[in-house]
């Protein structure tokens, strides 16, 4: 990990940490004309989901599919996450496709949508320490987010949503391979209060 700082300390804004590396095709070209160095965070141990202390923690690197086919988040408060996954209509994607990817993205993909409504945190990292952002912060507008010169998403936390809580996603599209036209996610709290984020 204190290499993976090291080059992005070294490249700063030229440099990006990949992991599946879905995001980082030819079709995207266009928003990585100055990079210089692309550094792979695959083997960082950073593949990892957690349940405990009141919390779910998703490591930057696990993959969509990993959590798709988790049987402790199908089994938890957290079974919306499988289920919003899922509807990524492209198995190899899924395959592939991070958590921190998605989260970076700040575009159309459907994950962050879910994060928004269950209230998680996404905790940087740098050659500095940590800090945290809460999902809502953490996109600055379409292709923009929070971070800043040599920081790498590191993990994503999501507090126990509580006794009796529930959530959903949706999300519609042109076609099966579509990116969605809108998502949606909805987490419902037993006080009556609903969150939507879209």
């Amino acid at each position: 990990l204190s290499e993976a700082y090291a080059v992005l300390d070294k490249y700063g804004e030229d440099a990006v940490p990949i992991a599946g590396s879905t995001f980082f095709m030819g079709h995207r070209e266009e928003l990585f004309d100055e990079v210089e160095a692309v550094v792979d965070i695959k083997r960082l141990g950073l593949g990892y989901i957690k349940i405990g202390d009141g919390e779910l923690r998703l490591g930057a690197t696990t993959t969509l599919a990993e959590i798709e086919h988790s049987s402790e988040l199908k089994n938890s408060p957290y079974r919306v996450l499988p289920e919003t996954v899922s509807e990524l209509n492209i198995k190899e994607v899924r395959n592939v496709a991070t958590v921190g990817g998605e989260v970076c993205i700040a575009g159309e993909v459907d994950l962050p949508t879910t994060l928004l409504a269950l209230d998680a945190e996404i905790v940087i990292g740098s050659s500095k320490g940590e800090r945290s952002l809460p999902m809502k912060e953490f996109h600055r507008g379409y292709l923009n987010n929070a971070l800043e010169s040599g920081e790498m998403v590191k993990e994503v936390r999501i507090p126990d949503p509580g006794a009796g809580a529930a959530a959903s996603f949706q999300k519609f599209e042109r076609t099966y391979a579509d990116l969605p036209l809108v998502n949606v996610a909805v987490r419902v709290n037993l006080n009556g209060m609903m969150e939507v984020d879209s």
